[in-house]
């Protein structure tokens, strides 16, 4: 008789049966250790506490462990006579399988990885039970080899012995090789150690290289020589959005002064080693960065990156997304010498990327993680939620920074970023996402959730699987992604600051306001509706906008450049005539409008360009706002346009207008919610949607609700843009559907 204990969670493919094997032969005790596909089983026979034994286990987890939940089974008898302890074949059950994220070279491979006298010495794929590739190279579960992409990689007699070692760091590690029997990289005929080195000195001369990575290519180059730069801009059609920084590791930091918090450093640091965004106050990174100071920094995380820094006699890399713009990162050799043209060597390897996977990036608001982008090291980690149903569900997401999530029992398995679905490739790895996460985790979703918008690519492939629909408003998936995360289910007031998404009126929301209070969801206010002159098009012209606005309003005060005065006129006969006018309350908009014309920019080179670049503008410890009111439940704006023009006319400094119009939006938001308390007698604000995205609009923001006793809720484990909208989905039909 003894005692059973199952944990859920990342337990697979992280050392964790032999972690439990030497737990148990150290505390002398019998029985056994297996995976299935509902986690880790452990059945300890005999008198021993099972409590103890738990703690045991929590307190001392490998490093790649995450345990979700756990449960314990008291007097336990086996049919089987036991005599020691010992690790059982992988099993498959009717359960969940947690899959873990790709991680970060841990510091002993690090240390073995130029170590001479190591078996492993220089070889560019070194891993072991607590780093390495795992979602990447997974094609089903349980985890084990032969369900990788490195099944097709038979082991030496050495790394086979560690791989059969319980004792052994790399004991079932399933990307286990070495330079005789593992994967390699080659270009052409060249390959291993020379080619690394040629690429090396590729970078030194500052060329441009295509480098299969983890979860997809990198176009690396020189980050210090702007000629190379310069090339990969125009290449990615990248005039001006930024680019990140890889660098060897946080030496780096410490020789330009760039500083990281306690917090940041731990998370530079860890496993999941993300691109983090920092504001770098130095005009060497002006070609890094055209539009700001924020800057993208992530340190060399894999042996290869590692092996192109050592003898490189720069300080900083570029590696950017193998990419087309608005395409998917290449995964294999075809696609990165056919598209990425730019790159004049290539490091291919031949173990097959199975899953795609872009660098996560991350923002730190008061001293805590705030998503961007989910990908690498995060995806697909679940958010713990309450599923009410107890059914299997899917929400399909939006259409721009798409994202997957399918529910399962209390578990919100939510996918890598996939990106804008506006072109064929695009929509095929959405597709392949669909098909791998469904066939990884068994699911069979009895209903897809959707957008209202009909002509969204992943509302028209919710036909195609021909189960239920159901359609959520894009806003307030938004609202509800934020409250998953932050276990709210009532009494919150939600602000949901946009781009685009369509209402349940017709028009182009953006800018709203909401309360669930009761179980009800009601919109309250919203920004005043104005004309979308263009439809979809605005999106790219935010000067259009801008011309809306003073037309619309009637603002006279405005001295339109003579350049523009052909398209002024013809936006006058529109709205005259009221020729298919769309009508938007989008915050997004309405920030890029100010943008365009603060700044001069005509053309958006990407989503948010000119609001990106006019909060790129703003003034610390300057507290001036416009005069601005809400009233009968929308947000007016007119008198806000009238001043910007009347200042700018007047030669106010630009840095100074764009801060007075950031405090205004604060306070706008900080006042609607104050309304909603005196209503409602809610004092719960949940934020997101895009626009949250401005950091300086948003630690302003919180900064006056906590000041005045307000709760306020931010996203944590997904982005505030709409790659939580398929996690919000999901929320407010479990939530709304029981």
């Amino acid at each position: 008789m003894g005692f059973k204990i199952l944990l859920r969670g990342i337990v697979q493919g992280v050392g964790f049966r032999p972690f439990i094997y030497n737990l148990a032969l150290k505390n002398g005790l019998k029985g056994y250790v297996e995976n299935s596909s509902d986690g880790v089983e452990i059945f300890v026979d005999g008198e021993t506490s099972a409590e103890g034994f738990l703690d045991e286990i929590l307190s001392n987890l490998p490093p790649l462990a995450y345990v979700i939940d756990y449960s314990v089974e008291e007097d336990v008898t086996l049919d089987e006579h036991i005599e020691r302890f010992y690790i059982k074949k992988s099993r498959q059950t009717a359960g969940i399988t947690f899959v873990s994220p790709d991680t970060a070279i841990c510091s002993d491979c690090k240390e073995e990885l130029f170590d001479e006298k190591h078996h492993k010495y220089m070889y560019p794929f070194i891993n072991c039970t607590n780093c390495g590739p795992r979602y990447s190279i997974m094609e089903n579960i349980p985890y084990d080899r032969s369900n990788t992409s490195m099944k097709y990689f038979k082991m030496c007699s050495v790394c086979q012995s560690e791989y059969d070692e319980p004792e052994n760091r790399r004991f079932h590690a399933q990307p286990n090789a070495c330079n005789v029997c593992g994967p390699k990289v080659y270009f052409k005929d060249l390959s291993g150690k020379k080619l690394i080195e040629i690429a090396r000195k590729y970078l030194n001369d500052g060329k441009i290289i295509g480098v299969k990575g983890i979860g997809g290519y990198h176009i690396m180059c020189d980050a210090m020589r702007h000629e190379a730069v310069s090339r990969l801009r125009d290449f990615k059609s990248r005039k001006f959005k930024p680019f990140a920084l890889m660098i060897k590791d946080k030496n780096t930091l410490m020789k330009y002064n760039i500083n990281l918090s306690l917090e940041e450093e731990k998370l530079f640091e860890s496993k999941i080693a993300p691109i983090i965004i920092k504001e770098i106050d130095d005009n060497r990174f002006f070609h890094i960065n055209p539009l700001g100071k924020n800057i993208g920094i992530m340190k060399a995380y894999t042996p290869l990156h590692l092996l192109l820094f050592d003898g490189f006699k720069g300080d900083f890399l570029i590696a950017t997304s193998g990419n087309i713009k608005d395409e998917p990162i290449a995964i294999d050799e075809k696609t990165a010498e056919e598209r990425l043209s730019v790159c004049e060597l290539f490091l291919h390897n031949d173990r097959e990327i199975v899953n795609r996977v872009d660098d996560s990036l991350v923002r730190f608001v008061n001293e805590k993680p705030y998503m961007l982008r989910r990908s690498r090291g995060y995806a697909p980690l679940p958010v713990v939620i309450r599923n009410r149903l107890q059914k299997e569900i899917v929400g399909l997401g939006a259409h721009l920074k798409s994202s997957i999530c399918f529910v399962k029992n209390d578990y919100a398995f939510i996918s890598q970023y996939i990106g804008d679905l506006e072109n064929y490739e695009a929509q095929n790895f959405y597709e392949e996402v669909y098909e791998r996460m469904k066939r990884l985790f068994r699911l069979n979703p009895a209903v897809a959730i959707t957008d209202l918008h009909p002509d969204f690519f992943s509302t028209k492939f919710a036909k195609r699987l021909k189960i239920p629909t159901f359609e959520v408003q894009h806003h307030i998936a938004h609202m509800y992604a934020n409250m998953a995360e932050n276990s709210l289910t009532d009494n919150v007031i939600g602000i949901v600051f946009d781009g685009t998404g369509l209402g349940d009126d017709g028009k182009i929301w953006g800018g709203e306001v909401f309360v669930v209070k009761e179980g009800k969801t009601k919109r309250e206010i919203h920004l005043e509706y104005t004309p979308l002159i263009g439809g979809e098009s605005a999106i790219k012209n935010p000067y259009r906008m801008f011309l809306s606005y003073i037309v619309h309003f009637g603002i006279d005060n405005a001295e339109i450049d003579e350049k523009y005065l052909k398209e002024y006129e013809l936006i006058k006969k529109v709205i005259k005539n009221n020729v298919n006018i769309v009508e938007t309350s989008s915050m997004g908009r309405f920030f890029e409008a100010i943008g365009a014309y603060l700044l001069g920019i005509e053309q958006n080179e990407f989503e948010a360009h000119s609001a990106i670049a006019l909060e790129g503008l703003c003034v610390d410890g300057y507290d001036e706002s416009y005069e601005a009111h809400i009233l009968d439940g929308e947000i007016k704006v007119k008198k806000i346009v009238e001043n910007i023009i009347s200042d700018f006319k007047n030669g106010e400094d630009i840095g100074k207008i764009t801060t007075k119009f950031h405090n205004t939006v604060a306070d706008l938001i900080f006042r609607s919610a104050i309304k909603m308390k005196e209503k409602y007698n809610i004092n719960r604000v949940s934020l997101s949607g895009g626009v949250f995205q401005n950091i300086f609009l948003l630690r302003k923001t919180v900064n006056l609700f906590k000041k005045n006793g307000f709760e306020v809720f931010l996203h944590k484990n997904v982005p505030s843009n709409d790659g939580c909208i398929s996690l919000g989905q999901v929320y407010f039909y479990i939530l709304n559907n029981r």
